[in-house]
């Protein structure tokens, strides 16, 4: 939700940021409630926006202000980090675990050169670049 805010932001409609879901018609389903609409990359957008305004209310109007817009971008930069330093830590874990198994280090990838903590690790600096760039658009 908060990167697809943040893909949002960086496209070149200024407008949708502004129309924050919330409430109980979650656009997300169809008719049934039993599927999501996913599609297309723009039939997300009604879906996270209602989430966004669920999960993150911004205020009564629900319209995001540029405060309130810096305020999810640290929200998605801090989770992301989070979630990076997981993957790695766990890796290294079993790293210090997998010492003491014969074999082990001829058949795992040490953290620091695996190539999903690597990748989670050049995504997180791209994230991070891509929310300055969105700073500097929207506010």
């Amino acid at each position: 939700v908060l990167r697809g805010l943040l893909d949002r932001i960086l496209s070149d409609d200024r407008s949708v940021p502004c129309a924050v879901g919330g409430g109980t018609n979650d656009p997300g389903f169809n008719s049934k409630g039993d599927e999501f609409m996913w599609n297309e990359p723009e039939s997300q957008w009604p879906y996270q926006s209602w989430l966004l305004g669920e999960e993150f209310p911004a205020n009564k109007n629900k319209i995001l202000t540029s405060n309130d817009v810096d305020s999810l971008l640290n929200v998605l930069v801090t989770l992301h980090l989070k979630y990076y330093e997981k993957v790695k830590s766990s890796k290294e874990k079993d790293d210090r675990k997998g010492r003491n198994v014969k074999l082990y280090s001829e058949i795992h990838t040490p953290a620091g050169e695996d190539k999903v903590v690597k990748g989670l690790e050049k995504e997180h600096f791209e994230i991070v670049r891509m929310c300055r760039e969105a700073r500097r658009k929207y506010t």
